[in-house]
């Protein structure tokens, strides 16, 4: 029988999310970017990206990442990204540019990361002899029903819901290797034998390059001083503000921290607008004086994150979650930080009480507030509390992990 480790893969990695997107430019350049250094890989890259990313391209470092990708022979073909009923013409443009990139590049295995992705290797596999790698970001029905970011609504257990968790399974059954990103969701997944082949479904959390953020110690005092923040307690929160984060609790949660921690000051690291944040901050009856917003590109991000103090980080809590590995979780222990944090986000508590790196709410109420907040308080009073952040970092959620396994996966296909 051959070896497929000795074969030459080429590989079509599709994602819809575009890599200007902080989150992408961690979870799909950082992977592709080591995984090139392989000889016997060989990837085209196919993304949408969103206009307002486009428009941004300098500050997002567009060109360096144009020339790194092209540095270790990575094809990039870019798409404009639409909302809408654009999004029908999305998938109908990149199906035929993927096909097209098969056929000229002679790719053999297409990496689908999320929803759209797939569906549109599900198709194509149907008349090109290609395999599939679904990286399965979260669940296809839920996403639809929980997610508050997408235009398109169903209701949960209906119909079409139903309809699209069949459709999403018969994918499964289809693909040659699934990735998900939580030991909850396999679970789930393999309970009552409805995958019999377990080997096929592989758990890769979301991880981060630990070299890019190698301070996790608070000593920056010039950083500190420069933004008037040098006798503060600074909880961070980094990243979007979608209606899958919790704002609102988080500046009550901040609203009671404040009462028992005078000096605490809030930290967005953010692309939203700053006013909508300090308006939001107003409406909660806070002093505007007690938050900075700072809008940052990823390669930024650490150096603001480690003069921090503690990293807050509240979710929508619904079945989908089960699903989630979010990257900032992964930034702020690398950077150091302790973690506030609410229960039934993917593995996140299990981490979070096994290695004593954070406090986990068991809801949003009054009480669970003060109770994290003393919690907070004893972490910010524990000498060792940042090296133990970056040491389960280290553990967890280092890339060169996730890279070995998403080569382990090419190389057995």
């Amino acid at each position: 029988m051959a070896d497929n480790s000795m074969k030459k893969k080429r590989i079509l990695y599709i994602s819809f999310l575009g890599i200007l997107e902080p989150v992408a430019f961690s979870q799909v350049f950082s992977y592709l970017i080591k995984l090139a250094e392989d000889k016997n890989l060989k990837f085209a890259l196919l993304t949408l990206e969103k206009d307002s990313f486009l428009q941004k391209k300098d500050y997002l470092h567009y060109k360096e990442i144009r020339k790194r990708l092209s540095q270790v022979g990575i094809d990039w073909y870019m798409l404009k990204h639409h909302r809408g009923f654009g999004k029908i013409y999305d998938l109908v443009i990149s199906f035929l540019c993927a096909v097209i990139i098969i056929i000229l590049r002679n790719i053999n295995i297409i990496h689908a990361r999320s929803n759209e992705p797939v569906i549109l290797a599900f198709f194509i596999a149907k008349f090109l002899r290609i395999k599939i790698i679904y990286d399965r970001r979260g669940m296809m029905a839920e996403d639809y029903s929980d997610d508050a970011t997408t235009n398109f609504k169903i209701k949960r257990g209906g119909f079409v819901y139903k309809l699209i968790n069949q459709f999403e399974f018969l994918i499964m059954r289809s693909c040659d290797a699934i990735v998900v990103l939580t030991e909850k969701i396999f679970n789930h997944l393999t309970k009552d034998g409805f995958f019999h082949n377990k080997n096929n479904i592989f758990i890769i959390p979301c991880c981060v390059e630990l070299e890019r953020f190698g301070k996790f110690h608070k000593d920056n005092l010039r950083l500190l001083s420069q933004l008037g923040l040098s006798n503060k307690i600074i909880f961070n929160y980094t990243g979007s503000l979608c209606g899958l984060h919790c704002l609102s609790e988080m500046l009550d949660f901040f609203k009671t921290a404040k009462k028992t921690i005078p000096h605490a000051h809030l930290m967005f690291l953010t692309l939203v607008h700053s006013e909508f944040i300090r308006n939001s901050f107003k409406a909660k009856g806070l002093d505007v004086k007690d938050v900075t917003v700072i809008s940052v590109s990823p390669l930024e991000v650490n150096k603001y994150m480690s003069i921090c103090d503690l990293a807050v980080m509240f979710f929508k809590p619904t079945f989908v979650r089960w699903a989630a590995s979010p990257t900032k979780l992964a930034e702020c222990l690398a950077s150091g930080l302790p973690l506030i944090i609410n229960k039934d986000i993917g593995d996140t508590e299990a981490l979070v009480n096994k290695n004593m790196i954070g406090a986990v709410l068991d809801d949003f109420s009054q009480s669970s507030y003060i109770k994290a907040v003393n919690q907070a308080i004893g972490l910010l009073n524990d000498p060792d509390i940042r090296l133990r952040c970056r040491k389960s970092a280290e553990e967890n959620f280092s890339i060169s992990r996730g890279v070995e396994a998403y080569h382990n996966i090419y190389n057995s296909l």
